[in-house]
């Protein structure tokens, strides 16, 4: 029997997976994270997940995992933990440029945990707050850009939070390039747009990446924009799977 001490990074990652998940979940998460281990600062990412305290904290993981691999599918050099620990979460490279990428998740609300949980509380509850969720995404826009100071950066957004929506994203971004044209708000030179992503798809346009700038974009940031905008999460999970050599067909976790 191998000691815990004496696995190597990813094999303590996947243990620690297991162990949060179980077998149903790691098994739909594990391929994702198998995928990435030949990629640079991987180890660092797997460290981290073997650290993870609970379900939340390793789904904060899974989600700069699967920003990770949807830029992959696009066909970018990418890197995890470029500056270490305390930097931006990733670093992609394409077309001659390179940006790092800072990744937040927004957790499941208290309504989708107390389902989720079984509460028996059956009592009409508001769904959502569009003011409060729009403040909560301009927020942490807002943080994030100290990740991205004195680079070219974007800031990725995935929401496992059902009650925010790509709207109140828009809203958002809205409010802060509003401030930002009114010299009310410093935006960092660099930054180029942010995106948000979740599980769910517009079906009538076939859409799950949504992104917004700031400032014009000029390509090939804009060409990037774009090409975010106009695929899903699973194709381009897909398309890394094979890109990394491995054929692992890998859904979203």
């Amino acid at each position: 029997m191998v000691h815990q001490d004496q696995k190597n990074p990813l094999d303590k990652a996947l243990n620690r997976i297991w162990e949060i998940l179980g077998t149903v979940q790691a098994n739909r998460v594990a391929p994702s994270v198998k995928l990435v281990a030949p990629i640079s600062g991987s180890a660092l990412k797997f460290k981290r997940i073997a650290e993870a305290s609970d379900v939340e904290v390793l789904s904060d993981y899974i989600a700069e995992i699967r920003f990770g691999l949807i830029f992959a599918g696009l066909n970018y050099e990418i890197g995890f933990e470029p500056l270490g620990e305390k930097g931006p979460d990733l670093l992609i490279s394409r077309d001659g440029q390179s940006a790092y990428v800072e990744v937040k998740r927004f957790r499941p609300s208290i309504r989708q945990q107390e389902t989720s949980a079984g509460a028996d509380d059956l009592t009409f509850k508001q769904y959502g707050n569009p003011l409060k969720d729009i403040a909560k995404v301009r927020a942490e826009l807002l943080r994030k850009f100290a990740q991205v100071i004195g680079h070219k950066g974007i800031v990725a957004f995935w929401s496992d939070n059902d009650e925010l929506e790509d709207l109140d994203f828009g809203f958002a971004v809205m409010d802060v390039r509003s401030d930002f044209q009114n010299e009310i708000q410093q935006v960092p030179d660099g930054f180029l747009f942010t995106a948000f992503a979740s599980d769910w798809r517009n079906v009538s346009r076939n859409q799950q990446i949504y992104c917004r700038a700031l400032r014009p974009l000029v390509p090939p940031f804009s060409i990037w924009a774009g090409e975010l905008e106009s695929v899903t999460v699973n194709d381009c999970l897909r398309a890394a799977s094979y890109r990394l050599g491995t054929g692992i067909q890998v859904g979203s976790p």
